[in-house]
């Protein structure tokens, strides 16, 4: 006997209890799919109907798609209906889709007098009659439709719409209660990757900031205490017969104070680099090169130099910012290679072995230790004496910078005496 035929006070508590009951079951699911299948077949089993499906919006694809079903064991409709699962439907279109887009319920007490019955025609002798559909909400949006099915002709229930209508409801809210969970897990973890990131790039700031200032504080340490006594050797100087000595403490003084200049316009450029917002264009770094090399030769026109290039090295990034990278990497080829007969350059890119695009500039000067590698791109960090090569040591601190803030990284392969390659990346080619 169908619920349909109970009195009408039992059917009341009847649909109830249903209601209750899908509830219940919604509050204690922790799986979204276990939750679907056990809301349909408690409206199958208790409402009589053969088959149940849900079908879930996409609303991105604004499609509908098959998310869960429960049928009887024994039910000849299963099979049919099961090679139907892996259609879609638009909004409008199939009588899930006509619900989709209308929001109202749809009860057919006779699908055999249709033309159309779910889109598809049942083996010979099983014939399908009563359908039911119903929307799916939460706040205004519909989440999905419910569909049933019965080879029995059913006809229309009020009191059963109004609790399909309710159960519908529910169902939206969990889904939309699920769907706010599974966002705030992704949310939780993604702030938690950004927190974990941040919290490293201010860890490596800090670390940066402590070896700065250290460096700051031993750089200026040695000028200044040049300045001072030189000062006080000035003092005792008679101008009437010392004056080539005080000539040249006074040299010497300039000297400490233009090394102090040096060493602050450094850390301003080191300042500033870390506020410029990078403007994304196509450069050549071969352009900038050879603009680079140019400008060195005015300077120095008795040098002998030679440069090898490779054709066009694009790139895209800051034009600014990779002219100082390109002018940096030679100005460091140019200077290391001063007591060599002439300087020799190759500027070009290859590939290595994991099909990344690497960009060098590689020189035959003064090369260096590797095992002092890891100081290299440190802020007032040098691999060679003042009284051997001029310099504040900021030059491939800023590259360094600049090569990281387009995403790429930068190092560099060296042998005393045989030179020095300075091999670099760039993200996207």
């Amino acid at each position: 006997m169908l619920p349909t035929s109970l009195p009408h006070n039992e059917r009341d508590d009847h649909l109830l209890r249903l209601e209750h009951a899908v509830a219940r079951q919604l509050a204690d699911a922790d799986d979204v799919q276990a939750a679907l299948q056990a809301v349909i077949q408690a409206l199958c089993e208790t409402e009589g109907w053969e088959y149940g499906r849900f079908w879930q919006a996409d609303e991105a694809a604004r499609v509908l798609r098959f998310a869960a079903s429960w049928h009887l064991v024994d039910s000849v409709i299963a099979v049919h209906m099961a090679g139907s699962e892996t259609a879609v439907f638009k909004p409008g279109e199939g009588l899930v889709g006509r619900v989709w887009e209308s929001g109202q319920p749809l009860w057919v007490s006779d699908l055999s007098k249709h033309s159309q019955v779910l889109g598809a025609t049942l083996p010979p002798g099983v014939e399908l009659h009563g359908a039911f559909m119903f929307p799916v909400t939460s706040q205004g949006r519909t989440m999905g439709v419910m569909s049933f099915v019965s080879r029995a002709v059913r006809d229309p229930e009020k009191r059963l719409l109004q609790t399909f209508r309710i159960i519908g409801t529910q169902v939206g809210q969990f889904l939309q209660r699920t769907q706010r969970e599974k966002e705030f897990v992704l949310l939780n973890a993604e702030l938690e990757e950004r927190v974990r990131k941040r919290t490293m790039q201010l860890e490596a700031a800090n670390a940066e900031l402590e070896a700065f200032s250290y460096s700051i504080a031993h750089d200026l340490r040695s000028p200044l205490t040049s300045i001072d006594g030189f000062t006080r050797l000035l003092e005792g100087c008679s101008l009437k017969t010392d004056e080539d000595k005080a000539r040249h403490y006074l040299r010497r003084i300039r000297a400490g104070v233009r090394q102090m200049s040096d060493l602050t316009d450094a850390m301003l450029s080191l300042a500033r680099l870390s506020r410029v917002e990078l403007e994304y264009e196509e450069v050549d770094l071969a352009a900038l090169a050879s603009l680079s090399m140019s400008q060195l030769r005015e300077r120095e026109p008795e040098r002998e130099a030679t440069v090898e290039m490779t054709g066009r090295l694009w790139v895209r990034g800051d034009p600014r910012l990779l002219a100082q990278v390109m002018t940096n990497l030679l100005g460091n080829a140019w200077k290391f290679s001063s007591r060599k007969p002439q300087v020799r350059v190759s500027i070009g890119s290859e590939k290595n072995a994991a099909g990344e695009k690497v960009y060098f500039v590689k020189d035959e000067g003064a090369g260096f230790d590797m095992a002092h590698a890891s100081r290299l791109f440190g802020a007032f960090q040098r691999l060679h004496a003042p009284t051997e090569f001029e310099g504040t040591g900021i030059g491939l601190a800023l590259v360094q910078k600049i090569i990281a803030g387009h995403g790429g990284r930068i190092w560099a392969l060296a042998r005393p005496g045989e030179g020095a390659t300075f091999c670099f990346t760039l993200p996207g080619e």
